[in-house]
């Protein structure tokens, strides 16, 4: 499970690095795409842009950021229950 960080000011920037790194990748009808967002516009927007340029937008699964660090640690082989 490759990690990518993209940086910009400006939303449209982020999308065109996203997509330029994410078309390039061949994967399975079956794989999803997962996409870490703070906000469920931002889904929407990228959704969209998506099937703006491919025709349709489909396995893509967003993700919020505390999802991914449990994600991650779970891919470490962390304990699946963390108790405080």
């Amino acid at each position: 499970m490759p990690i990518n960080f993209f940086a910009a000011s400006r939303i449209d920037t982020l999308f065109e690095k996203l997509y330029e790194r994410t078309h390039q990748i061949e994967k399975s009808v079956f794989e999803t795409l997962d996409i870490v967002t703070q906000t469920k516009g931002i889904e929407q927007w990228i959704t969209f842009q998506y099937a703006d340029r491919k025709g349709v937008a489909a396995n893509i699964k967003f993700l919020k950021p505390n999802d991914i660090i449990f994600k991650v640690y779970a891919a470490l082989d962390g304990p699946s229950q963390v108790t405080f």
